[in-house]
């Protein structure tokens, strides 16, 4: 039966979405985690993304 359901294209469709999704998370969180290495480069990232926002909103 188990091996009947991980045949299962829809089955096979949600792990690889799922697997996706994961391999997304860890890129983005070891991006996160390098670009900001103390709090000081944590405020200056947030910074200088405000100031990308307020110049594409204008």
């Amino acid at each position: 039966m188990v091996q009947r359901m991980l045949r299962h294209p829809i089955f096979r469709a949600s792990m690889m979405k799922r697997f996706i999704g994961l391999v997304a998370l860890v890129l983005l969180t070891s991006t996160l985690l390098t670009a900001c290495n103390t709090a000081r480069g944590f405020g200056e990232d947030i910074q200088h993304l405000g100031h990308a926002i307020s110049r594409a909103a204008s």
